[in-house]
């Protein structure tokens, strides 16, 4: 007699499958959802820095006008003093011998007096150092120290400093929270860019945004093609001469920022020589200002890739 096989009530079967599906479009609205706060985010950091590219413009160029309005009062009385003596020769070799009279208006200060107020007048202003208002951008970024571009690339963007490395790796320079964070000097380093090397950190954003294409420096053509980087300071702007691209394991490679002396400087100069993808002809020499870019890579946990340049005194 053959033995009876109970049938499994289908309402057992039916539950988990029901539960599985449930969970399956749980987590497709939910990744659906996140990529859609991302897209956001990015967008709305792209619209933000874009915003901020009208501060950064060529200074402009003085007209005959200009120069006129801003030249100093030292310079212009000298320049009077010269016309009259100029006028007085004239008028001696015509056989006047007596000076011209000198007229002023009712009030105004005797030649004593004037060069008193000339030596008491502020100086003239030089005009700006740097072609980005720095000042504008305060009012908003009061953080903001510089400004990094490499033509031709995306990356063109203010330069941030916080008191620690966390907030601004999800805040943009004016405090607003973005994923796209912001671009920021390592909390250590000078904020006037006078330290042996200053370290710039910012996203890979999947998007190519911020440093997100910072990688291609793994290739020499890309290198050849914007072998540059342009640094825009309160002090004054900088080329940067590319020397060096690289990867290190950001779990033990210490970034330096001073270095104690010739040896310690040979040792990192060396290094970024032999493990660069590309090889250049830029002299480097103890004693040189480095700029360090600094980005999150993927071929192994915690890799960092870094592109190193040399900034040139002008």
């Amino acid at each position: 007699m053959g033995t009876h096989k109970e049938k499994q009530p289908r309402g057992k079967i039916r539950v988990p499958v029901a539960l599985m599906l449930v969970l399956c479009m749980s987590a497709a609205v939910f990744l659906g959802a996140l990529g859609v706060y991302g897209y956001t985010q990015e967008r709305d950091g792209a619209g933000f820095y874009g915003s901020l590219s009208g501060a950064k413009q060529s200074a402009p160029q003085a007209t005959p006008e200009a120069d006129l309005l801003f030249v100093p009062r030292r310079e212009a009385a000298q320049t009077a003093d010269e016309a009259a003596q100029t006028a007085d020769e004239a008028v001696q070799t015509a056989g006047e011998a007596q000076p011209l009279p000198v007229f002023r208006p009712q009030g105004a200060a005797t030649d004593d007096e004037a060069q008193t107020e000339e030596d008491d007048a502020p100086a003239a202003p030089t005009g700006p150092l740097s072609e980005v208002d720095f000042d504008a951008l305060r009012v908003t970024c009061p953080d903001i120290v510089g400004w990094i571009e490499i033509p031709g690339t995306v990356i063109d963007y203010p330069i941030v400093q916080g008191e620690d490395n966390v907030f601004y790796l999800k805040h943009l320079p004016d405090g607003t929270a973005n994923v796209n964070g912001s671009i920021m000097m390592d909390q250590v380093n000078s904020p006037v860019f006078a330290d042996d090397v200053t370290i710039l950190h910012g996203h890979h954003m999947r998007s190519g945004a911020m440093f997100g294409d910072l990688d291609e420096y793994e290739r020499e053509a890309y290198y050849l093609e914007h072998p540059m980087m342009r640094l825009y300071t309160p002090a004054g702007d900088y080329d940067v001469a590319i020397f060096a691209a690289y990867s290190v394991d950001g779990a033990t490679f210490a970034y330096p920022t001073v270095f104690s002396g010739r040896e310690g400087f040979e040792a990192f100069l060396h290094r970024a020589r032999t493990r660069s993808y590309f090889q250049t002809d830029v002299e480097v020499e103890y004693g040189d200002r480095i700029l360090m870019l600094s980005t999150c890579a993927y071929a192994y946990e915690n890799e960092r890739f870094l592109v190193v340049g040399k900034i040139l005194e002008e």
